[in-house]
Order: structure tokens, then C-alpha cells, then sequence
């Protein structure tokens, strides 16, 4: 598969991986990786919330 992106984004990402001692493809891989973890994590109000709504199902 190819993503385009564009020049200076990839010198940017090209700098970072070389300091971190990784080839490009695996450093944006570990980026979209982590990236995509963070955003699924639930926060603490919205895990209490959905406990509530179960509890409230009688599923809890």
C-alpha cells in the first residue's frame, strides 16, 4: 500500500527516525500504531459511565 505525503512532512519524519536509529516505514508504523492506541483508550469518566449504564442493564 502507498500514502502519499507530502516533502517536507516526510523530511520531518525521515530526521526523527534517523535520531531514533529506525528506517522511515517502521518509524511511521510505530507512530500510527501508538497514535491509534491513545485513541482508543477510554478515559475514567467514560469507563464509570458505561459500569453505570451495565449495572443499569442488570448486566452488572
Amino acid at each position: 500500500m502507498k500514502v502519499e505525503i507530502p516533502d517536507s512532512l516526510y523530511r520531518m519524519l525521515e530526521e526523527r527516525a534517523q535520531r531514533e536509529g529506525m528506517e522511515v516505514e517502521k518509524f511511521i508504523i510505530k507512530l500510527l500504531s501508538s497514535s491509534l492506541e491513545n485513541t482508543l483508550e477510554i478515559d475514567p469518566e467514560e469507563k464509570e459511565e458505561i459500569k453505570k449504564r451495565l449495572r443499569e442493564l442488570g448486566y452488572l
